[in-house]
């Protein structure tokens, strides 16, 4: 059999060929039937991004038959061992510094994989089809590999410069309504996605490069707001206040959190015309999961996904319709919702404080679109009063519920 050209994409670490075909033999519909009758002749493995990462590349392989008919295209998520070195030697910093980069990549990787053995093909998740997953091994040398449906026959990612529509967010907030109903089903698969240190400190970094961008970006339009963000997060009171354990201070357990939602991580079922429709297929990139608080998830939807106009509106009515379809999901299971309306909103606002501040880093995502320039224009001015919109309203929030805020702002 033709390995076409596939170790050589793959690092000495990855997993065979011959893994993948079993795993596909084993969990693809129809794969087995299929080499009842023939066998395969191919199997090639291609890059998907040309763009370096820091944990993960993205494979597409394509399997190949001796009697020609169409053959089965899957992807593969493989550590990027080799990218995590060329980015930590870029780290001017001592080694201890660099020893913690390296355990937080591996800490994502596993992660994700540790995501897909528990809850990979679990009904009522919108994720791709999982066909097989290699635990990263004790070293981190070897596994750490999901194989999965591909994705872009039926699903489609909408451009960064278009947020989503009402119709769009509200299929997004069904999602993590059932993600939430599944957390409160499953709790004892939970204990291994416990929050750590990393990635609370990961979006406390993002913050940080973010407020100087806002500087840089915005000029004298948000100096003063950038400044006071800069003075909070040097507050131990004001990291406190933002923490992701708030669902165990507020007596309720904690839940599963996806992490990273933001538009290139949501993949939308293709319409009539091949652009995405207002039914969301798929959630990907699981690598920062974990057990945090139950409206952390809709916050970074809310900010990084859709327009301040849209935002505001769902916000007058999103926390009571949680409540309620979660009953609905839960009803027969005999379990009671443990959240109030109140707890999620409570919850929802201070993970939105912490999520606003690391929203100027979108702008880069733009810069990285086939725009022409009045497209440009008009995405950064939408983007600009998303900034704006969500800065004045997290400032509300702080002056309503954090005492020291008001210090701040006078003197």
């Amino acid at each position: 059999m033709d390995e076409g050209g596939f170790s050589n994409v793959l690092e000495k670490s990855g997993p065979t060929y011959k893994w993948i075909i079993e795993s596909l033999r084993k969990t693809k519909k129809g794969f087995d039937q299929r080499l009842a009758v023939t066998a395969v002749s191919k199997v090639t493995c291609e890059h998907i991004f040309k763009e370096v990462g820091y944990t993960s590349k993205i494979l597409r392989i394509t399997v190949y038959f001796d009697n020609d008919e169409k053959p089965e295209v899957v992807i593969l998520k493989v550590p990027d061992h080799k990218g995590s070195e060329r980015i930590n030697s870029t780290i001017k910093s001592d080694e201890a510094e660099k020893n913690k980069f390296s355990s937080l990549v591996y800490n994502l990787i596993e992660r994700e994989t540790n995501f897909f053995m528990a809850f990979g093909n679990r009904e009522g998740l919108k994720i791709p089809a999982i066909y097989g997953v290699k635990p990263l091994s004790s070293d981190h040398k070897s596994g750490g590999a999901i194989l999965m449906e591909d994705l872009s026959e039926k699903a489609v990612v909408q451009d960064f410069e278009k947020p989503f529509s009402e119709k769009q967010v509200l299929s997004l907030v069904n999602q993590l309504i059932t993600i939430t109903a599944l957390s409160l089903q499953c709790s004892s698969e939970l204990k291994q996605f416990q929050d750590t240190d990393d990635v609370i400190s990961l979006y406390t970094s993002l913050a940080n490069k973010s407020i100087t961008k806002l500087k840089e970006d915005y000029g004298e339009v948000f100096i003063k707001e950038a400044e006071i963000a800069k003075n909070l997060f040097s507050m131990p009171s004001f990291m406190e206040y933002i923490a992701e354990d708030l669902n165990t201070k507020l007596g309720v357990p904690p839940v599963l959190n996806h992490g990273d939602v933001h538009g290139r991580n949501i993949m939308w079922k293709k319409n009539d015309r091949g652009g995405p429709s207002d039914e969301l297929y798929a959630l990907i990139d699981w690598q920062r999961t974990h057990l945090g608080n139950t409206g952390a998830d809709l916050a970074a939807a809310f900010l990084f996904c859709t327009t301040g106009e849209v935002r505001r509106k769902l916000e007058k009515s999103v926390f009571d319709y949680y409540v309620s379809t979660l009953e609905k999901l839960l009803s027969g299971s005999g379990i009671k919702v443990p959240f109030t309306a109140d707890k999620i909103k409570f919850s929802y606002q201070r993970s939105f404080i912490r999520y606003v501040f690391v929203l100027p880093t979108v702008k880069s995502f733009l810069s990285e679109s086939n725009l022409d320039k009045e497209a440009r224009i008009a995405a950064e001015e939408e983007l600009r009063f998303r900034i704006a919109a969500g800065i004045e309203d997290a400032f509300e929030i702080l002056s309503q519920n954090f005492p020291p805020f008001k210090e701040l702002i006078t003197s």
